[in-house]
């Protein structure tokens, strides 16, 4: 269970770029303008369950494109147009994977940015005057 909730942090975020499946994140003291950037994997690594679900789903990926291309063989045989269309058809199963592998929800996106605020925690302090995180350093 984390300290911080997003709604605690989320003044702070400056920057939060999603980079396939990872989320760079550059946080921001109001008051201070001082920064901390951070960098987590979007998808904390899960146990066993994950991994099986990990695994089903790359199965059915390579079982979709197998077939795919198989019938396009099957169609256009094996010369020169055959093979264009299977390697496009190939690509085009590649984006399409890489696509939904880097497709987060923003509760997944809001999760990954409070563990990457973890990571910089220690440069933040909480104000109680203010209400708010400051720059840990700012009026110290």
């Amino acid at each position: 269970m984390s300290k911080y909730t997003y709604e605690q942090i989320r003044g702070l975020v400056a920057k939060s770029e999603q980079q396939g499946a990872t989320l760079h994140c550059t946080f921001r003291c109001t008051l201070s303008a001082q920064s901390a950037d951070s960098v987590v994997a979007i998808k904390e690594q899960g146990g066993v369950m994950q991994r099986v679900q990990d695994r089903a789903k790359s199965s059915v990926w390579y079982s979709i494109r197998r077939s795919l291309l198989r019938s396009l063989r099957n169609v256009f045989g094996y010369g020169m147009i055959g093979r264009l269309l299977s390697d496009l058809s190939g690509e085009a199963l590649g984006a399409a994977r890489t696509f939904a592998d880097n497709s987060f929800s923003e509760s997944q996106l809001q999760d990954a940015t409070v563990r990457a605020f973890e990571a910089v925690a220690h440069n933040f302090r909480w104000d109680d005057s203010m209400g708010q995180l400051v720059w840990a350093q700012q009026g110290a």
